[in-house]
């Protein structure tokens, strides 16, 4: 407004002027008057420019907003996830636990329990192939074992586990055999020159129901061989066990 009466009055100043040197003192204002023209056209295109860069900086914030509020989602998606997977892996976690201790519980229901261990041989000087009876029986699970006869009688087909522990006199020897069905196993020799020594021999058999194991003097060098004896300061126990290790 104020640049249109400016520009009337300059326009009428020029009007009523007769010569171009009387008018000298307009042609500054004229120059002044373009000049505040090309500033007011600079002015519009920074403020358009100022406009734009502010719309810009907007849309730019906007869509940062945008990406912020998709970048809480996922994360939220992912917390979700996480979640489930944990849900999932504990369930699945419980349910091996589950069947591990099912599974050990039909092995342990499954596989009977046979087991047996006796002492005190009958005859301590026994005679080449001779049975060794062990007449005392500490404990017989499944009733395999007979005393009377010394022989193990397989009621489980599966894996056993024959030990025996026998007790040498000074300068003695005594050959052994552990066998099945008239099959020797296990073989071997305890002796010593000067002391009474304890020797204990295993063996491991795969056996089928009704198969016997005994164990059994070899070979007969000497008399007096096995010793066998309980005071209050020393005890010297012969003994023959076995166990079902495995079905």
């Amino acid at each position: 407004m104020l640049y249109s009466i400016v520009l009337a009055f300059c326009f009428i100043s020029l009007c009523q002027c007769e010569e171009p040197k009387s008018c000298s003192q307009f042609y500054y204002v004229d120059k002044l008057l373009e000049k505040m023209i090309r500033n007011e056209v600079k002015g519009e295109t920074l403020e358009k420019e100022i406009a734009n860069t502010n719309s810009n900086v907007q849309l730019t914030l906007d869509e940062l907003k945008r990406e912020r509020y998709n970048f809480k989602n996922e994360i939220m998606e992912f917390k979700i996830l996480m979640e489930d997977f944990k849900i999932k892996t504990d369930s699945i976690k419980e349910t091996m636990e589950s069947k591990l201790i099912e599974l050990k519980t039909e092995k342990t229901m499954s596989t009977p329990n046979v087991a047996f261990k006796a002492r005190t041989v009958k005859d301590k000087n026994p005679q080449t192939g001779e049975t060794l009876i062990f007449q005392d029986i500490m404990f017989n699970n499944g009733k395999a074992y007979d005393s009377s006869s010394g022989i193990f009688t397989v009621p489980v087909n599966g894996t056993y586990l024959f030990t025996i522990h026998i007790c040498v006199n000074p300068g003695k020897d005594f050959y052994y055999g552990i066998v099945y069905d008239d099959i020797l196993n296990t073989s071997g020799l305890f002796s010593d020159s000067s002391y009474v020594k304890c020797y204990t021999a295993d063996a491991i058999m795969q056996l089928d129901v009704g198969q016997k194991v005994w164990l059994i003097c070899v070979n007969n060098r000497s008399s007096g061989n096995i010793l066998e004896e309980r005071t209050s300061t020393a005890s010297y126990w012969n003994t023959f066990s076995g166990i079902l290790v495995h079905v």
